[in-house]
């Protein structure tokens, strides 16, 4: 019995050294759960701050689509107000009044853009009790290519094409003293036309200035003798950026 007692001795003793060896290494089991990272470990890093900084990048880039200013695409609705200039044989209606509308459109990968318009200018006179109306209704096509001298203010656009006009004239002769012999004629003439627009932005949406057209085209004929087309005009331009 003694015997018995005396192997049991040194396994107690063993099993107990054993026990307290755990305890103060840190293994024993704790009574609380272990509490989640406050984000300072690597894993938390590398799956946060990429989040964050794609994040600065796409609001960035959707900032720059929203701005007209940063995108390559060019789109002006144009109005125009003016004076047409033809030569004398057309007087005493050779310098009509214009009104116009028309569009300029410049893609981001297109060397050049297109444009677009329709305008009306009439001119109504009298000389020696005889009255002289003069209509014309103009439609031109061409290219466009526009620059930006000063970054987001000035723009500049130069345009060729070609143009389609109706030209509408009656005259009303007095011949004393009490005739009045009245004649009226139309026809249509196709030209070539030029131009310059200069124009400065005001906002983001609008701009305003000047566009100096040059034309010439063949020769016409509604009252009278046979007229030359080349004319010029001088406009005054309110464009509006989409």
């Amino acid at each position: 019995m003694n015997r018995s007692v005396a192997r049991c001795v040194p396994l107690v003793v063993c099993a107990l050294a054993m026990t307290g060896c755990a305890t103060s290494s840190g293994y024993a089991p704790s009574a609380q759960p272990l509490a989640p990272s406050s984000g300072a470990g690597p894993l938390a890093s590398a799956t946060t701050e990429p989040t964050r900084s794609y994040g600065r990048s796409a609001t960035a880039q959707d900032v720059s689509h929203q701005d007209p200013f940063r995108s390559d695409n060019l789109l002006i609705y144009r109005f125009d107000v003016g004076v047409r200039k033809f030569d004398s044989s057309w007087k005493p209606v050779d310098r009509p009044i214009v009104l116009g509308a028309g569009l300029t459109y410049e893609p981001e990968y297109w060397p050049l853009g297109i444009e677009a318009g329709v305008s009306y200018s009439t001119d109504d006179n009298e000389v020696d009790g005889s009255g002289y109306r003069s209509t014309n209704l103009e439609f031109t096509f061409g290219a466009s290519k526009s620059f930006w001298p000063v970054a987001d203010k000035l723009i500049w656009t130069f345009g060729a094409g070609a143009a389609l006009n109706h030209t509408s004239e009656r005259v009303s002769v007095f011949t004393p003293p009490f005739t009045t012999v009245e004649q009226s004629g139309k026809d249509w003439w196709a030209a070539l036309y030029l131009h310059t627009r200069l124009a400065w932005m005001f906002g983001e949406t609008f701009d305003i200035g000047l566009d100096l057209r040059g034309m010439s085209g063949q020769s016409m004929s509604t009252v009278g003798p046979v007229r030359s087309t080349e004319n010029g005009q001088l406009l005054l331009s309110l464009g509006v950026h989409r």
